[in-house]
């Protein structure tokens, strides 16, 4: 598996990489394309892979994280390694086909306001229109 897997999201222009770094890629970025891009990573991508992080290496506690756990329990440290290594690929497939349907949905609005106050479109946005 090569270190690097780009999945281009082709509506918010959002590249998943292993490493956690997103970049958005537009010409014409605004703020309020950055500021809904920021949300999502800091609060749903990054908290997402921290807290399955935790289940894995125990430091959680509820019945999910002990359903986990004894799952886990089999693994061995190699296993291990390729779980963690993935986890950040899962999260970013999740959050790309999320928004992939959210975008296709007519009936969805997803909307930021700009630094005037504005509710701009943030599929517009991405792509330039």
């Amino acid at each position: 598996m090569p270190d690097m897997v780009p999945l281009i999201h082709p509506t918010l222009r959002v590249v998943f990489s292993e490493y956690r770094y997103w970049t958005f890629l537009s010409q014409t970025m605004s703020n309020a394309l950055d500021k809904f891009g920021g949300i999502l990573m800091k609060k749903v991508r990054d908290k997402s892979i921290t807290d399955w992080e935790k289940i894995f290496g125990g430091e959680m506690r509820g019945r999910t994280a002990e359903r986990v756990q004894n799952q886990l329990d089999s693994f061995d440290s190699v296993q291990m390694e390729a779980l963690m290594k993935i986890l950040p690929h899962i999260v970013g497939t999740t959050l790309h086909h999320l928004l992939w349907t959210l975008s296709q949905d007519p009936s969805v609005k997803l909307s930021i306001p700009n630094e005037h106050g504005e509710h701009q479109n943030m599929v517009n946005l991405s792509d330039g229109t």
